[in-house]
């Protein structure tokens, strides 16, 4: 077989199944079932400070993004800063 006619191969062979169902399938577009039990939602945990204001979605992934332990350039000024935190399980403990 040449290298042409695998790539049509592939081309076709790629394209039967949008041909012969209709479409992309998404999980969004999907009807629920009904047949499955609803979760229940997550209990609140209330440690008594402010919540979170609301923010801008993001940051996404970016191609071609360098990939580095340190996002932080030789020779840029400031302090550097340490985030730390929690994560929380159903029982409104840290795990």
């Amino acid at each position: 077989i040449s290298r042409k006619g695998l790539l049509k191969a592939a081309i076709v062979a790629s394209a039967a199944p949008l041909l012969a169902g209709g479409g992309v399938a998404l999980a969004r577009d999907a009807a629920p079932s009904g047949g499955g039990a609803l979760l229940a939602p997550t209990p609140q945990c209330d440690d008594g400070d402010d919540t979170t204001p609301p923010q801008m979605e993001g940051p996404y992934f970016k191609p071609n993004s360098p990939r580095r332990t340190s996002l932080v350039t030789p020779g840029t000024p400031g302090v550097p800063l340490t985030v730390s935190g929690y994560v929380f399980g159903r029982a409104c403990r840290p795990i």
